[in-house]
């Protein structure tokens, strides 16, 4: 029943014979799998540590106990259990997939990245789990901001596998990363040093920095001043900018923050600068409004200039 994909069936077999036989391991963990197939992950889980409880040497129940705990936000609990399983050779390369699944849910992703890395090196190059592998090595990589790490894979994907997930569009959107060292750079820049890379491209578009204020160390915002010399009374004008290097596409509800604080702090110009894409709505919103876009091919420019 449990190998044919009736899973109901095999759980009340499989509990009649628990309780049938309570100490028989290969029973509880054959009930554990059923019941994580179900996605009853409390009830696998209970199956499954009965299981490994009884054999400790059983890497198959370590494994499948390892994904419900997972599920069950247990992340340490899911690493324990995983690093059991590997213990097959068999398993060692879904263990160790699911071991940095487990660690960009805890947002190690430099961790990830090299848990998928090791995993490259258990699996067969023409396996599927091998190109799930690279692609979210990629993955975590993005996440940390890591794009030199992150292209080596999608490229790789994209040599054994043109048209895998979205591989060839993530390659597209980031081309300027893969020609250009100062993106990449700026990408990975510290905390101190984005900073110093925004207030030196502030400085050569001319403006005066009045407050500048960073964001989770992805975005800073800057009240900057120019002066408008053609005016008698020589009056200050103030510009509200924006340089995000995080790779969410900028969508139009962000675009209308962004307006709404030019309002609130007196600016009558705004500069936006991403790394990434700009949702075409973003841009029609701008479009009509005293605001400049800057995407990931125009901002090369600006971070080129401020990083010599």
């Amino acid at each position: 029943f449990q190998r044919g994909g009736l899973q109901p069936k095999a759980i009340k077999f499989l509990t009649q014979s628990t309780r049938l036989n309570p100490a028989h391991a290969d029973s509880w963990s054959s009930l554990g799998q059923a019941h994580f197939q179900m996605n009853n992950y409390h009830e696998a889980k209970n199956a499954l540590q009965t299981a490994t409880g009884l054999n400790g040497a059983d890497p198959t129940a370590f494994y499948f106990l390892g994904l419900a705990l997972r599920f069950l936000q247990d992340g340490e609990g899911a690493l324990k259990a995983l690093e059991r399983a590997m213990k097959d050779d068999s398993l060692k390369g879904r263990a160790l997939l699911t071991r940095g699944l487990v660690m960009m849910d805890q947002k190690s992703y430099v961790q990830a990245v090299a848990e998928f890395q090791k995993g490259l090196k258990q699996v067969d190059r023409n396996s599927e789990i091998y190109l799930q592998l690279h692609y979210m090595a990629a993955a975590a990589a993005e996440l940390n901001r890591d794009m030199h790490t992150a292209i080596e894979h999608w490229e790789k994907l994209h040599s054994i596998r043109p048209d895998y997930r979205d591989v060839s569009q993530k390659l597209k959107q980031y081309s300027e990363f893969r020609t250009d060292d100062s993106i990449k750079d700026f990408m990975i820049a510290s905390g101190a040093q984005f900073e110093a890379i925004v207030r030196k491209m502030i400085e050569n578009m001319g403006f005066s920095i009045n407050q500048l204020n960073m964001h989770r160390d992805t975005a800073i915002t800057s009240l900057v001043s120019e002066s408008d010399a053609s005016r008698r009374a020589n009056r200050r004008f103030y510009a509200l900018i924006y340089v995000q290097r995080d790779l969410n596409t900028v969508s139009e509800n962000q675009m209308r923050e962004f307006h709404e604080q030019m309002k609130e702090r007196g600016a009558q110009r705004g500069l936006f600068f991403t790394v990434g894409e700009i949702a075409p709505a973003a841009v029609e919103f701008a479009g009509n409004r005293p605001i400049e876009l800057f995407d990931a091919s125009a901002i090369v420019e600006h971070v080129r200039g401020a990083m010599v």
